[in-house]
């Protein structure tokens, strides 16, 4: 798995460095913690112990880039992203969460101003959320949604919207939001509630070295199984907080690192139902893992 992580991103470097795209590539580290029976009590019955290894790559290429009337750009643009996850684990967690993960996406969105400060953004996609060697048509699952965004003023801006996502291991339909505010270019605070939920704030130094802190990070994976003869769905939602240092080399490209804590991960069963996307969802398996060290490397290029 890792070798086709490593040989794959090679390949989609190559083209982006081409085409002079954005790539991004991973590796990502959370340590092994403790695995116990109810996701409210971190007193539980232990379970058992584990930890997991996740690789991935992420690319982002524009399609169409054009001017309106007011010299808006009017942007058609193409993203992808893939990530496999190894998983060790020991006790009870062995027989409910699946050792190995895949998760891939393909999206497509659009932008167009329909006035001097207003926007509207659309995207719809969809990606394989499964075992490796377990990928069915029922594997495929659906995203997207739309965005209205407003430009207070050149420096910041701010969104409202709704959208079907599988960021957070169980699809749901959720409000979407979005703020983005940048002093003099040295110091950023993003809040994205579109496809995810992200606080980050950071700040350059001595253009070369960026420094940003990811406040809080919801995210997870998920993978469609086969449980009693049925289709199901396997959901590990995390939340996290880290450091990113990033130290840019040349014009395009930068190293960075992760350090932080995975604060919690919770894993559960779910009917695979277009009805629990709205809520109510029916767990069949309700645990959490406690609080573990997340560290991880990547290299960018374009961002």
């Amino acid at each position: 798995m890792r070798k086709f992580i490593i040989l794959l991103s090679l390949v989609v470097v190559g083209i982006s460095v081409v085409w002079s795209q954005k790539i991004e590539g991973y590796t990502d580290y959370f340590s092994q913690s403790r695995f116990t029976d109810h996701a409210n009590d971190f007193h539980g019955k232990e379970q058992g112990k584990g930890y997991f290894i996740r690789y991935g790559i992420k690319y982002f290429q524009p399609l169409s880039i054009k001017l309106n009337e007011r010299n808006q750009p009017i942007v058609w643009s193409m993203s992808a992203g893939l990530s496999m996850v190894r998983s060790g684990n020991s006790g009870e967690i062995s027989t409910i969460v699946p050792r190995d993960i895949l998760n891939t996406s393909v999206m497509v969105s659009y932008i167009r101003p329909i006035a001097s400060k207003w926007s509207l953004a659309f995207s719809l996609g969809c990606g394989v959320y499964s075992q490796p060697r377990k990928i069915r048509f029922n594997s495929i699952l659906a995203s997207g949604g739309g965005i209205i965004i407003y430009d207070i003023n050149p420096s910041l801006s701010v969104g409202l919207g709704v959208g079907l996502t599988n960021s957070f291991g169980v699809p749901m339909v959720m409000p979407t939001g979005y703020l983005k505010w940048a002093v003099k270019k040295r110091f950023e605070l993003d809040v994205d509630l579109t496809s995810q939920v992200k606080v980050t704030a950071s700040s350059l130094f001595a253009k070369k070295f960026r420094l940003a802190w990811n406040i809080v990070e919801l995210d997870g994976m998920a993978a469609v199984i086969k449980q009693d003869n049925k289709d199901k769905l396997y959901s590990s939602m995390m939340l996290n907080s880290y450091f990113t240092p990033s130290l840019i080399i040349g014009g395009k490209f930068s190293v960075h690192a992760n350090i932080g804590i995975n604060i919690i991960r919770f894993s559960s069963i779910s009917e695979r139902k277009i009805k629990y996307m709205f809520g109510g969802e029916n767990l069949s398996e309700r645990r959490h893992f406690s609080p573990a060290f997340q560290g991880g490397i990547g290299l960018r290029y374009g961002f």
